[in-house]
């Protein structure tokens, strides 16, 4: 049978997309961050900012080391601020305000039309068409004679055209363009040729200053019609007409911003050992600015370096992730753990860089020790409960510490060694001051190591004093904040840490609780299967944890009904008044509940995958068997042997498949008339031969060699558990043996 089982909250499709992107962001760290700190300008720039000020003599020459160039940004401000300037602000002509302009007139000329027509009624009607006659415009025209009337009305018909085809602006459009200093505008003109000219505010044309822009074509009415009233001409235009060349602000801050698109920067060039501070000179704000430049523009390395650095790191990167999980190849949190190792080699080079950063600031000389090594394999080793991983990340870190300036291939050394030294001391304890003890060993492992290495090459004992200082204090830091993320990716994944793991076993547990308060016989049962599991498990070097905590919680599913088990019956067995198919379906469905019971209890997924297949799809013998004599009895057929099958999948990995024998074995010795080792061995080994005959255990990852080692711990620990005590003679009523002799002889 396939092994469908789903691995809800850390399955391999979950983290693909973000491993992808922190291997990236690993490999470009590895390579951005020796770029960044990896210049002699750097060093040179930043000790001569904090040695001179402006005005200070200077006493010695200083030439750049490399060519760069970089943006002066005053005179580029200055130079958009100037390009912004040129740009005049535009305006457009308005068809629509010149259409209302021409609608007002044809309104205001159709008043006239009937003579009987009152000043009310007309007033009423302009006043419909939005005119505000405010100058008394029509109780003027009314004093008219109708010949006066009607040359008025052309007249203004005239005047008004030529008003709307010269332009009106509004005067709050000047005001504000000239508060901007514009002393000039443009426009756009309809069917011109040219988007727009150029023309001076002076010029423009209001409603108030229709007079002035209109002097001449006014006089020419004065001078053929005697006595024309040039006022109330005005006076009518101006109310009639209205603003059709607008100020276009959108316009003109577009074509500001075009304009400032269109400027080049101002880039100011340094070549290779040009000289930037002359001895004896003062020193200028120019040349401080200079100074600053050359400690930002870091590069030092050739592209043909930097595509070597780059093909070391692809090849470095997925060999040792392709080792990685070579090591944890069934694992369903393989894809986590490496997205662990990703983060952690990050934060890794985070601090790298910064603690690099810090020492040339303050002049001190960057140290192997100071590499953060422990961080991230300490880190992944406790997280996943294997050395191997936390062996392999430190290999990686080393490698990528050797691209650091000023590293060597003592510095993959030094990471590797002292890695995997602090690997294998930091370990899970139950107790506090085994923590310390495991810190003190580590530290002085790494100190001899470190003592090696500056014999080695050569350091005196003032620099190895310092060295072991800072190697000690990156050790105890790490340390500190290993433990406390793993606190918090413990609640954040529920990863099966030692530490909750252990929590599980040790501490109290509602879910165990109920258990041993409903079926007691199940709680004996459990315990039993556990510490046999936990045993198996630390001979062939599994999780002996899991397999404990597995063991302790497999049966949690029999607490609904509890006396439908053989461990918790007394004298009757409600089996025995139901169908074998009835008794079939409640043994099966205490796996199903168990998975949810302990989900409900937030146990850690491996430990519910436990539950899901300590059982497998083994089939149920004894019902199967007792259904097959019922179908023969009664004549109706042949029995399925997948109705009277487990549901649950075959185990994946040791601890599950330990567990699972550990339940059978258990279970089975109990059923022995007068246990020896002989029977015992016996029983182990033909419960083990039947579960691989069954293929129960082809993906549990077990070797033959392992299943050895499992039924002789099992054997050994059911013989242990069910030795046998002496016979003690009758006594006698005239003397008694006392107590203590009793106990003794046990």
């Amino acid at each position: 049978m396939k092994n469908n089982k789903q691995h809800s909250g850390y399955g391999t499709q979950k983290f693909t997309f973000w491993i992808w992107i922190l291997i990236v962001i690993m490999m470009g760290g590895a390579l951005v961050v020796p770029v960044l700190l990896s210049t002699d300008s750097v060093f040179l720039a930043q000790s001569s900012l904090r040695k001179y000020s402006e005005g200070q003599l200077c006493d010695n020459d200083v030439y750049s080391p490399n060519s760069f160039e970089f943006l002066d940004v005053e005179q580029t401000q200055q130079r958009l601020a100037q390009a912004s300037a040129e740009i005049l602000p535009l305006f457009s002509y308005s068809l629509n305000e010149t259409l209302q302009s021409t609608a007002r007139y044809e309104i205001f000329a159709k008043a006239w039309d009937t003579p009987s027509t009152t000043l009310e009624v007309i007033s009423l009607m302009l006043g419909k068409a939005g005119i505000t006659d405010s100058e008394q415009v029509v109780s003027r025209f009314s004093e008219l004679s109708e010949m006066e009337r009607q040359q008025m009305l052309m007249a203004v018909r005239d005047t008004l055209q030529q008003v709307l085809l010269l332009g009106i602006y509004k005067q709050s459009d000047i005001d504000f363009i000239r508060s901007e200093g514009y002393e000039k505008y443009e426009l756009e003109e309809l069917g011109s040729d040219e988007d727009s000219k150029s023309r001076d505010i002076s010029s423009m044309m209001t409603t108030d200053t229709l007079e002035k822009n209109l002097s001449g074509w006014l006089s020419t009415y004065s001078v053929s019609i005697k006595g024309f009233q040039l006022v109330l001409l005005a006076d009518t235009v101006r109310l009639l007409a209205s603003a059709n060349y607008l100020y276009d602000a959108n316009a003109t801050l577009l074509a500001q911003e075009n304009a400032k698109n269109a400027t080049p920067p101002v880039y100011i060039s340094v070549t290779k050992g040009q000289r930037i501070l002359t001895k004896d000179t003062v020193v200028t704000k120019n040349q401080l600015t200079l100074l600053a430049e050359m400690s930002k523009h870091r590069t030092s390395y050739s592209a043909p370096e930097l595509a070597g650095r780059f093909i070391f790191l692809m090849i470095v990167t997925f060999v040792t992730l392709s080792v990685f999980l070579t090591f944890i190849p069934r694992s369903p949190r393989k894809y986590q753990y490496l997205m662990f190792c990703a983060v952690l080699i990050i934060i890794s080079e985070v601090i790298e860089y910064f603690t690099y950063h810090w020492m040339q600031s303050s002049d001190y000389v960057f140290k192997d020790s100071l590499i953060p090594f422990v961080l991230a394999p300490l880190f992944v080793s406790l997280v996943s409960g294997k050395k191997r991983l936390g062996a392999v990340t430190s290999f990686l870190l080393g490698c990528y510490a050797i691209l650091l300036p000023g590293a060597s291939i003592m510095t993959f050394f030094f990471c590797v060694i002292n890695g995997n030294i602090c690997t294998f001391f930091f370990q899970h304890s139950n107790k506090r001051i085994d923590l310390l003890f495991h810190w003190l060993y580590a530290c002085l492992a790494c100190t001899f190591t470190e003592i090696a290495f500056c014999l080695f090459t050569g350091s005196g004992f003032a620099e190895l004093l310092q060295i072991v200082g800072v190697l000690l204090l990156n050790v105890t830091l790490s340390l500190i904040v290993v433990n406390l993320l793993l606190s918090i990716c413990e609640s954040l994944f529920n990863l099966p840490t030692a530490n909750r793991l252990n929590e599980l076993v040790f501490s109290e547990n509602p879910v165990l609780d109920r258990l041993a308060a409903a079926a007691q016989g199940t709680y004996n049962h459990s315990m039993s299967v556990s510490e046999l599991s936990y045993e198996a498990a630390k001979v062939i070097g599994a999780n002996a944890m899991l397999a404990r905590v597995g063991g302790l919680y497999h049966d949690i599913g029999k607490m609904d009904y509890p006396e439908y088990f053989i461990e918790n019956q007394e004298d009757e067995n409600k089996q025995d008044d139901i169908k074998p198919s009835l008794s079939v379906a409640i043994i099966k469905s205490h796996v199903k509940t168990g998975i949810e019971k302990g989900r409900e209890s937030g146990l850690p997924q491996e430990v519910l995958d436990i539950i899901g297949e300590h059982h497998g799809n083994d089939v149920i013998y004894y019902f199967y068997k007792k259904a097959q004599d019922q179908a023969k009895e009664g004549g109706t057929g042949l029995i399925n042997e997948s109705d009277y099958s487990y549901d649950g999948a075959l185990p994946d990995s040791k601890e599950a498949a330990i567990v699972m024998l550990a339940d059978c074995v258990e279970a089975a010795s109990r059923t022995l008339k007068k246990p020896s080792s002989v029977k015992i061995e016996k029983l182990v080994h033909s419960i083990i031969l039947g579960k691989i005959e069954r293929d129960q255990l082809k993906e549990s990852q077990l070797s033959l060699t392992d299943l050895d080692l499992i039924a002789s711990c099992f054997a050994k620990s059911l013989v242990g558990r069910n030795h046998h005590r002496i016979d003690y003679p009758e006594e006698s009523k005239s003397k008694a043996a006392p107590v203590e002799n009793k106990e003794d002889g046990e």
